[in-house]
């Protein structure tokens, strides 16, 4: 009776089992069909067409399964049944139940553990060839495993991680974590003839068997798939991944320096947050600037974000002192020296690494990156007490670059304020958003572009002046706030307020006596420029193309042009400005993204998706196929 309720209870695990795998299945497979089936009228199109092979498409039973079921989503929608009753994909996860895949043969059960040095078998050449077969699926399996976790991996430290995760004591002792293993344990181990084994020749079986169990569970029909077992086995090799990554951060992180230096950085000896930050110096040059807590430890520059930031990042790792001061993770010389850099040619490394040459003062100068540098106030940072006010080292050229530009300023009417003159301006709470935006465009008229210098006077009191992009004495006015952000903003409006950008491209003009030059404005002539009027119905910010649409009024787009978002930034990014998105759940796969330009409050497009990205390529295609990023870049 007992055995009955206990083969019983297998044959319902079993049954557990292959239903899980085909709903998994299922999910992925009905996710396929509902994205890609065609509608009615495409097969009608198909169809009717001159074309055999679309004519094949159109009568494919896959086509006409695929859209049937489609259709009647909405009476049914099969997709929704896994939300509902959050259904769990990986069965062997942490939280169930299931530690390991079984396999239900009671032969291949046997065969697995039909090792030479345990029995004497006619099986045993059996065994061995599926401890083979096995062990060429870990190899495998765990390849995509560690390439999916480590895509930018030189194949040095690929195949090092590999081996140690292969080695015979760790595979021995993940057999204690499968359920059949206690049948090994409790009897064949038990047994007479296998009491005097040592320590290392079990090691050796029980890696063995692990391989073989592998090789059973992929061979086995009508079982799990091998998509489980990936999963199976990626929960089992996790924490020991997690573990040995750090000793080949180098080499897995090889092709991403952003990457590879934000895990160097991880849990680093004073427990500070990484974080990059970039801004659009000209419209083929973006700077970036690292923070450790807010002190700068790089900069760099690259013809995009992902550029300047990878080549920031890259200037550290690239430099083993500034990983061994903050990291707690070994540097591995030989992997850092296969470091994929992204160097381009607008690519310019300015590096800082503490020195106990550069003392701070309190009017601390400031090179001419775009970020500030903070003042250092919190002592945890550093080492000993000599290094407590520190700032980032520059390099002879461009220490002697600026001391001429200082020489110069004092001669030039484009000169900074000096400090009693920046604490004389009204400290702002609030500024403008778009002023910063605004001033881009117009300066961009003149073939330049604004640069901002922010340095903190005390605490939540910053001052920032805004120059001209590589003019030495350009400084055409400056601001202050309780942060950066509305300092740079207050500069921008007080440069707008005076106009001291056309006075200095005047002065400029003048001094090249160039016939040809752009006209500029004088005092007494009139600016035909106006301010947006919001009464005015035919102001760009009032124009029809910037009214959104009602979303249920825009098509439901299931598929898109995924270079969309990728033109508009190039498109947006020659006139300096960039594209950002909102996004909004309409219901299930259906979201609305409207797209406008960063800093404003201008709509250039908007989209309807059965996905968050496609709703927003979408917009991405409607600003580039519409009237209002035309209006936007020529007002």
């Amino acid at each position: 009776m007992e055995a009955d309720r206990i083969q019983g209870d297998e044959d319902v695990q079993h049954k557990f089992v292959k239903l899980q795998a085909a709903c998994a299945a299922l999910k992925e497979s009905i996710r396929t069909i509902y994205g890609n089936s065609l509608s009615n009228e495409e097969l009608n199109k198909l169809a009717s067409g001159n074309n055999e092979l679309e004519k094949m498409i159109a009568s494919s039973p896959a086509v006409l399964i695929s859209t049937s079921l489609n259709d009647a989503k909405t009476n049914l929608n099969i997709y929704d049944l896994f939300d509902y009753y959050k259904f769990n994909s990986e069965i062997f996860d942490k939280q169930s139940l299931f530690t390991a895949p079984e396999i239900m043969s009671s032969d291949l059960q046997e065969l697995v553990f039909s090792h030479k040095e345990l029995i004497v078998s006619e099986r045993v050449e059996d065994n061995e060839t599926l401890v083979h077969v096995g062990e060429d699926w870990l190899n495998a399996l765990l390849s995509e495993i560690i390439y999916k976790k480590f895509p930018f991996s030189n194949t040095r430290a690929f195949l090092k991680i590999k081996q140690e995760i292969l080695n015979e004591d760790y595979l021995s002792v993940w057999t204690s974590q499968i359920p059949l293993f206690v049948k090994f344990e409790n009897e064949i181990l038990a047994a007479p003839r296998n009491k005097d084994i040592s320590e290392g020749e079990l090691s050796h079986i029980k890696s063995d068997c692990f391989k073989s169990y592998v090789g059973a569970l992929v061979i086995e029909d009508n079982n799990i798939s091998t998509n489980d077992i990936t999963v199976w086995l990626r929960s089992l090799f996790q924490p020991l991944i997690q573990k040995i990554q750090y000793n080949h951060l180098n080499g897995l992180y090889s092709g991403n320096a952003k990457e590879q230096l934000t895990h160097f950085m991880e849990n680093n000896k004073f427990g500070l947050d990484l974080h990059f930050e970039t801004e659009v110096k000209t419209s083929e040059s973006v700077s970036c600037q690292i923070y450790l807590g807010n002190k700068i430890i790089a900069s760099g520059e690259g013809s995009d974000d992902h550029d300047a930031e990878e080549n920031a990042a890259a200037s550290i790792l690239l430099n083993n002192s500034i990983i061994s001061k903050y990291s707690i993770h070994p540097f591995n010389e030989g992997e850092a020296k296969n470091l994929a850099l992204p160097m381009k040619k607008s690519a310019n490394l300015v590096e800082h690494v503490p020195s106990q040459e550069s003392p701070i003062t309190e009017n601390a100068k400031v090179d001419n990156d775009t970020k500030i540098k903070e003042k250092d106030e919190s002592s945890f940072l550093l080492q000993d007490e000599k290094e407590k006010h520190l700032v980032g080292q520059e390099t002879p050229v461009k220490e002697e670059k600026k001391v001429k530009q200082d020489n110069a300023a004092a001669d030039d009417k484009f000169t900074e304020r000096t400090e009693e003159e920046m604490k004389a301006l009204p400290l702002n709470t609030a500024a403008s958003k778009t002023d910063k935006a605004t001033l881009y465009r117009e300066i961009g008229m003149f073939n330049h572009y604004p640069q901002y210098i922010t340095i903190q006077l005390s605490l939540n009191d910053f001052y920032s002046s805004c120059h001209i992009l590589n003019k030495p004495n350009s400084c055409l006015g400056g601001g202050r706030g309780t942060n950066k952000k509305i300092a740079e903003q207050c500069a921008a409006t007080e440069v707008l307020k005076t106009k001291s950008y056309k006075k200095f491209f005047k002065t400029e003009v003048n001094h090249d006596n160039d016939d040809d030059s752009i006209h500029l404005l004088t005092d007494d002539e009139e600016d035909t420029a106006t301010e947006a009027n919001p009464n005015d119905p035919n102001s760009i910010e009032n124009s029809k193309y910037f009214k959104s649409s009602y979303y249920l009024d825009l098509v439901l787009h299931e598929t898109c042009d995924k270079l969309a978002m990728t033109n508009l930034y190039a498109e947006l990014g020659k006139f300096g400005f960039q594209p950002q998105y909102e996004t909004q759940t309409i219901d299930t796969n259906d979201f609305y993204s409207f797209c406008f330009v960063k800093n404003t409050s201008i709509i250039i497009g908007e989209g309807r998706g059965t996905s968050k990205k496609t709703s927003q390529q979408i917009a991405a295609t409607s600003a580039l196929e519409g009237e209002a990023l035309k209006e936007f870049v020529n007002s």
